[in-house]
């Protein structure tokens, strides 16, 4: 698979998943569209080869809601060393960086990481960016604060994610928004040392979502 240039991803996003504001964190500006097909055809293309569908071209109500209380001070991040785990195009990480975080954004998609790079350059934002899997090896995030936007979400990933919580929950804070996935819905928060921080009511695309709307609960350690 050859690679994408920066100034070729930026073109396909801007064509398919413009730099806009987000619904419910206006004042932010990221990478998305209401619909992942165009872009996922297009990236396809300039490549040659199949990629994983670009997710990260979403403005998923869970990372809105954490964005939003970064931004408004609900989650006190600045000075802090903060991780963005599955950061997409970077609401989140943007949030925090802009409060004065020292990000680092991760995500397991490389054009992910590079979307996110494209937006904190847009936003005259500095962040650090990693591509792997964060569950695999907890132990290789050494910050105070780890936020992490609908970290559950398949049936394979709750025993990774659990242990990986476990781990970074005895190093600093972990703060964790839920939109209703079903495999976290399951799991007893309180079982795994979480409170709830805040409940939010998130515009949603019914497309994705099967809703215009979601309720985004976010817990803290």
């Amino acid at each position: 698979m050859s690679s994408l240039s920066s100034d070729a991803l930026e073109r396909l996003l801007q064509l398919h998943a413009p730099f806009q504001p987000l619904p419910f964190v206006p004042e932010l500006v990221t990478w998305h569209t209401t619909n992942e097909l165009p872009l996922w055809e297009a990236l396809e293309s300039a490549l040659g080869a199949e990629v994983p569908p670009p997710f990260f071209a979403l403005a998923w109500p869970a990372g809105q809601a954490l964005a939003r209380l970064v931004l408004d001070g609900t989650i006190a991040v600045a000075g802090k060393r903060v991780a963005d785990v599955g950061c997409g195009s970077g609401p989140v990480a943007l949030a925090a960086a802009r409060r004065g975080a020292l990000v680092t954004a991760l995500d397991l998609d490389p054009l992910a990481l590079s979307a996110c790079e494209l937006a904190a350059r847009r936003h005259g934002l500095s962040l650090t960016v990693w591509c792997g899997d964060a569950f695999a090896d907890p132990d290789a995030l050494d910050v105070e604060l780890v936020l992490a936007a609908d970290l559950l979400y398949h049936k394979s990933q709750i025993e990774p994610g659990l242990r990986a919580l476990g781990r970074w929950r005895e190093r600093g804070q972990v703060i964790v928004a839920d939109g209703g996935r079903p495999h976290f819905d399951a799991i007893d928060p309180e079982k795994l040392g979480l409170t709830l921080l805040a409940e939010l009511d998130v515009p949603a695309e019914r497309k994705v979502e099967g809703a215009t709307e979601r309720r985004v609960r976010v817990f803290t350690t």
